[in-house]
C-alpha cells in the first residue's frame, strides 16, 4: 500500500464502513501497531514476539507498516537493518564487556 493512498474504487476499511472512491486514506500506525489479535500485549516490549517465523507478528509482514509494504516499501528498508547490523557490531568490538563483581550483583532482579 502507497501511504498516503488514494482509492480508485470504494474500499472497505472494516465491516461497517467502505471509504468512498477517491477518498484518501492514511492508515495509523499506531493502532496498526498496537492491535492485539496480532501483537499480545501491544504496549509491552516483547522482541521475542519476532523471533517465531509462524507467530502473529510475522504471519503477514504487511501487519508492519512502518516501512510500508509491497512495490512502495521505504527505499532505505534494507539501509536501516544493514546499518543497525554495523552499529551493533561496532558497539560489541569496542565495548568493554568485563562484568566487575560488586555486593549487590547478586540482587539482579
Amino acid at each position: 500500500m502507497q501511504v498516503p493512498y488514494k482509492t480508485v474504487r470504494p474500499f472497505p476499511l472494516n465491516d461497517e464502513y467502505t471509504a468512498p472512491a477517491g477518498s484518501i486514506v492514511i492508515p495509523s500506525f499506531y493502532n496498526s501497531l498496537h492491535d492485539p489479535e496480532i501483537y499480545p500485549e501491544p504496549d509491552e516490549f516483547l522482541p521475542e514476539r519476532w523471533l517465531d517465523p509462524e507467530g502473529l507478528a510475522n504471519a503477514n509482514p504487511k501487519n508492519y507498516l512502518v516501512f510500508g509494504s509491497g512495490v512502495h516499501r521505504c527505499i532505505g528498508y534494507d539501509y536501516v537493518y544493514m546499518n543497525m547490523a554495523l552499529v551493533i557490531s561496532t558497539a560489541l568490538g569496542m565495548g568493554n564487556w568485563e562484568h566487575e563483581v560488586t555486593p549487590l550483583s547478586g540482587e539482579v532482579e
